[in-house]
C-alpha cells in the first residue's frame, strides 16, 4: 500500500476510535450517576456490591478518557507529523490490547474450570463463549491497529525526511 494512504486510514482509525471512546467516556459516567450497575441477563460481572460497580464504572471512564485523549493525540500527530505522538499511541495501544488480551483470557479459563467441575448452567457456557469470542476480536484488532499505526508511522517518517530535504536545499 501508499503510504500516503494510510494518512487518510490513520485519520478516519482515529476520529472513529476517538467517538467509540467519548461514547464509552458518556456511559460509564451515565453508570456513576445513575448509581448502579448496567446489568443484562446475558452478561453480568456477578455478586457485586454497589461500591464495587462504581468503582469499575469509574476506572472504566477513566480508561476511555485516557483513550480519547490518545486518540486525539494520533490525530495531531498525523496533522503535524510528530513522531512523539505517534510513539506514545503505539505504546498505549500494546499496553491496552495487552492488559485486555489477558483479562479476557483469564475469564475464559476461569469459566472452562468451572464447566470442568461440574457446574454447567447455560449462563456459564454463554459467557464462555462471549469471552472467547473478545479475546478473538481483541487480537485480531490488535493486528489491525498495529498495522495501521506502522502505516501511520512511515507516512510521519516520509514527511519528516522530505521536509529535512527540502530545509536542506
Amino acid at each position: 500500500m501508499e503510504v500516503r494512504l494510510f494518512r487518510r486510514i490513520g485519520f478516519i482509525y482515529a476520529v472513529v476510535c476517538f467517538i467509540g471512546s467519548a461514547a464509552g467516556v458518556i456511559i460509564f459516567f451515565k453508570q456513576l450517576v445513575d448509581g448502579g450497575r448496567e446489568c443484562s441477563e446475558f452478561y453480568c460481572e456477578g455478586n457485586i456490591s454497589g461500591s464495587e460497580s462504581m468503582l469499575l464504572a469509574t476506572i472504566q471512564m477513566v480508561l476511555c478518557l485516557i483513550s480519547a485523549v490518545i486518540y486525539a493525540l494520533l490525530k495531531v500527530g498525523i496533522d503535524e507529523a510528530k513522531m512523539k505522538y505517534i510513539r506514545i499511541h503505539k505504546a498505549f495501544m500494546a499496553t491496552r490490547n495487552f492488559v485486555l488480551i489477558v483479562r479476557w483470557t483469564f475469564v475464559s479459563v476461569t469459566l472452562g474450570i468451572i464447566q470442568i467441575g461440574g457446574v454447567n448452567p447455560p449462563a456459564f457456557a454463554e459467557q464462555q463463549n462471549f469471552a472467547t469470542v473478545m479475546l478473538l476480536f481483541i487480537s485480531v484488532l490488535f493486528g489491525v491497529e498495529m498495522w495501521i499505526t506502522d502505516g501511520i508511522q512511515r507516512y510521519v517518517e516520509e514527511v519528516y525526511i522530505y521536509e529535512e530535504n527540502v530545509d536542506i536545499l
